[in-house]
């Protein structure tokens, strides 16, 4: 607009000049009249014209700072854009951290029902453990009272039918088998295995262990019976020497 009203004052104020020209030349008063009018309204609008210019520069400065500050709006909803970008992001990490705080603390109450969980079985376990050995030891207990028991029942048989049992016929057989004589050496050794065993026990294994000798046909047999009974004695004294459960030997 600037430029156009510009041009427009500088293409009139000319003709306006040449026309005043062109009356002095020809001497005509109305041409000398219509030149001073169209210097007039040259000068006028060209009066005008100026302001105008000065709007228009007005409103051309107006409208690059509009420009500028479109700019400038452009520039900070861009900046805003971004802000709001990094928000966003930020939002979602902050999230995806709290569902790893979650996640890692589910792990870690899973974790430590778990150990209750393991604990638990220990104990169990251990109370099994426990209870059965208990039990192992009572059972143990029980059955060397038993055979306590059954030995002594054995041997206070054996005396009541000793002291029931007749005399023998021969001194060289009993019911239809022969009793040999032992040497030195089988005596002394049945001493030696009796002398393991308590001291009221003595007598009656070593007479046993005689007779069961005696008895037998070969002295294969009879030696072979020997070493199982040297073998046997030390069992023999420690199951005869064991106190029953629930007492002390003194």
């Amino acid at each position: 607009m600037r430029q156009a009203l510009t041009a427009f004052a500088n293409a009139v104020i000319p003709a306006a000049m040449a026309a005043h020209a062109a009356a002095s030349v020809c001497g005509g008063a109305n041409a000398a009249n219509a030149a001073r009018a169209a210097v007039s309204l040259a000068v006028r609008v060209k009066g005008v014209a100026s302001p105008a210019v000065d709007v228009a520069n007005a409103v051309a400065d107006a409208v690059q700072a509009a420009d500028a500050a479109a700019e400038a709006a452009d520039a900070a909803a861009n900046v805003t854009e971004a802000t709001a970008n990094v928000a966003e992001a930020t939002y979602a990490a902050t999230r995806a951290a709290r569902a790893m705080v979650a996640a890692a603390r589910a792990a870690a109450g899973a974790a430590a029902a778990m150990a209750r969980a393991v604990r638990a079985l220990y104990e169990v376990v251990r109370a099994s453990c426990e209870a059965s050995h208990v039990h192992r030891v009572r059972l143990v207990e029980r059955l060397f009272g038993a055979r306590r028991t059954v030995v002594a029942a054995l041997g206070f048989c054996e005396r009541i039918f000793a002291q029931m049992q007749p005399a023998p016929a021969a001194a060289d057989g009993v019911g239809g088998r022969e009793l040999r004589r032992l040497g030195r050496v089988p005596r002394r050794l049945v001493a030696v295995a009796a002398a393991t065993l308590p001291a009221g026990d003595r007598v009656r294994f070593g007479e046993e262990w005689t007779g069961m000798l005696a008895e037998l046909p070969t002295r294969r047999e009879r030696a072979r019976q020997l070493c199982s009974l040297l073998r046997g004695a030390p069992r023999q004294c420690w199951v005869l020497r064991r106190p029953e459960p629930g007492q002390r030997r003194i």
